[in-house]
C-alpha cells in the first residue's frame, strides 16, 4: 500500500504549563484590564495585555529561569491567533513588538496597574488578607554606562546612586509589598540611596493608611511588617 505523502495536517501545540498560565490570565480578565488603560491603535497586532500574557506564558516554559528573549520560540507551533488575537502571527511576537509594548506600559502608573491586577485576582479567588509585608531589594546594573541624572531614566528622576557613594555603578532599590498569601500587591522602584524609612512611608501613604486610623472598609486593624527593620507596626 502506497502512502500519500502529499496529504499532511499541520500540528498546532503549546506546552501545558504556559497554556494553563495564560488561560488563567485571560479568564481572570487581566488582558482586558491592561488593555483598558490604553487607546489601542487598530493597526496594532499585539496589544499590551496580550504582550504581558505572552511574557507570563514564556516564564512557565520548560526552559526554566533564563533571560526573557526570543519570546516567540515557545509558540512557533501554537495557534497564536487564538491565544493573542486574530491579527497576531508568530512574526508579531518579535522583539520590537514587545519593546513597544513595554514602552507603553512604562508610560503609565505601573504601581496602580499592578495593584488593580492584584485586586481582580484576590477578589475573584477570595484571597483575603489582613497582613501585609514590606521588603526592599537592591540590585546593580553593570551593562549600562553611568550617566548624569536626567528625567526619563530607567527610574524617572533617579539614576541609580549607591548608598556607599560609589556611583560608578547603577544601583536601584525595588520595594515590594506582599500579603499574607505571599502575593505581591505593590511594587515601586527607587534610587539605590533611598532609605528604608522613606520607602516604607511612601507605601503606607500610597495605601492611604495613617497611624491613628483603621483601613477604610475593614473591621480589623491591619498589621504592616517591615522585614528590613524587623519591627512590627500596627495601624
Amino acid at each position: 500500500m502506497a502512502l500519500n505523502r502529499t496529504a499532511s495536517t499541520r500540528c498546532e501545540k503549546v506546552q501545558a504549563f504556559p497554556a494553563l498560565a495564560m488561560a488563567l490570565f485571560e479568564q481572570s480578565g487581566l488582558t482586558e484590564l491592561i488593555d483598558s488603560r490604553f487607546e489601542i491603535d487598530p493597526r496594532i497586532k499585539l496589544t499590551p495585555g496580550n504582550a504581558v500574557k505572552a511574557l507570563v506564558g514564556n516564564m512557565f516554559t520548560s526552559e526554566g529561569r533564563r533571560p526573557i528573549y526570543n519570546i516567540s520560540h515557545p509558540f512557533m507551533s501554537a495557534p497564536v491567533d487564538l491565544m493573542f488575537g486574530p491579527k497576531v502571527d508568530v512574526r508579531a511576537l518579535g522583539g520590537r513588538a514587545f519593546d513597544r509594548n513595554l514602552d507603553r506600559l512604562f508610560g503609565i502608573d505601573l504601581s496602580e496597574l499592578h495593584h488593580d491586577c492584584y485586586s481582580v485576582l484576590t477578589s475573584r479567588y477570595h484571597l483575603d488578607s489582613n497582613l501585609f509585608n514590606l521588603d526592599s531589594t537592591n540590585f546593580t546594573i553593570h551593562s549600562l554606562d553611568v550617566i548624569a541624572d536626567r528625567y526619563g531614566a530607567a527610574v524617572p528622576e533617579w539614576c541609580g546612586h549607591a548608598k556607599d557613594g560609589h556611583n560608578e555603578r547603577l544601583v536601584y532599590t525595588l520595594l515590594s509589598m506582599t500579603d499574607e498569601n505571599g502575593i505581591v500587591c505593590y511594587e515601586k522602584p527607587y534610587d539605590g540611596s533611598t532609605s528604608d524609612q522613606e520607602m516604607d512611608e511612601d507605601a503606607i501613604r500610597w495605601r492611604k493608611w495613617s497611624p491613628d486610623q483603621a483601613v477604610p472598609g475593614t473591621s480589623d486593624m491591619k498589621n504592616l511588617f517591615s522585614s528590613s527593620s524587623t519591627s512590627m507596626r500596627t495601624w
